[in-house]
């Protein structure tokens, strides 16, 4: 039945209802019409992924709806809206749901519903906190994140004691170990090794005379809280890891 139909609705108040979920604050533009109004919604996300709404009222059902952000260099993955109509304040439905990108507009009622999480998410690569000598990697998956992980690379320097070390990967849901990875190639004293975690690709780590360790991860999606860290054998004081570099796929995860 087309929107204008809707006759009853009139019996209470309406509303339509944004929800927003961005990685950086951001303007979202709502624009469309009834058939006594004309609609202008200028909406501000949250920069932290965290939810921003907005009701706005309006006299009648909408007979159409775009969604757009007002900013450049919007990719898919980085701002997901709502909008919902309510009547008295309750939600009978749900018009538009989708990432908002620079190139592409959300539209009703023509438009796709979609999940968060459905579909390809951002690509990211992610420089990490640069860990002091003696202390071990770690990464945590931001609120309000879903991250598929694709690769992970560090350096390690050992200092002059003698001793074996043996450098894991290991995933962890925010308080318990799930899997760990181990590089098969060993690092001895006094030395620079460079360490590639990818999921795709050969293991290289048996190469004793170079300097670059590669090693195949599994395929994972590591939750808001979830950890990517290092969990090393026999490591010493004087062992200095590098900044570490991560890529990874994200989606916003209300």
């Amino acid at each position: 039945m087309p929107p204008q139909n809707l006759d009853f609705i009139k019996e209470g108040t309406l509303d339509l209802f944004i929800e927003s979920f961005s990685n950086a604050a951001r303007t979202v533009q709502i624009r469309g019409y009834t058939k006594a109004e004309q609609i202008i919604i200028n909406h501000t996300t949250n920069s932290d992924r965290s939810l921003a709404s907005l009701a706005v009222k309006i006299t009648e059902m909408p007979i159409h709806l775009t969604l757009r952000t007002a900013e450049t260099s919007v990719s898919r993955g980085e701002c997901y809206v709502k909008v919902s109509l309510r009547i008295e304040g309750v939600v009978v439905a749900l018009l538009m749901a989708g990432y908002v990108t620079d190139a592409g507009t959300q539209a009703w009622p023509n438009g796709k519903i979609e999940s968060s999480v459905e579909g390809p998410g951002l690509i990211r690569s992610i420089t990490g906190t640069n860990p002091a000598a003696g202390v071990e990697i770690s990464e945590t998956v931001p609120t309000g994140a879903r991250w598929r992980l694709l690769s992970i690379f560090f350096g390690l320097t050992t200092d002059a004691t003698a001793a074996t070390r043996i450098i894991q990967i290991t995933l962890n849901d925010g308080t318990t170990d799930i899997t760990t990875i181990q590089a098969f190639r060993t690092q001895t004293a006094s030395i620079s090794l460079s360490y590639y975690f990818n999921l795709l690709g050969p293991d290289r780590t048996n190469l004793t005379g170079a300097s670059e360790v590669m090693q195949t991860l599994p395929e994972m999606l590591l939750m808001a809280g979830y950890k990517v860290k290092t969990n090393s054998y026999n490591i010493q004081a004087g062992d200095d890891f590098a900044v570490p570099q991560i890529l990874v796929e994200e989606w916003i995860e209300p």
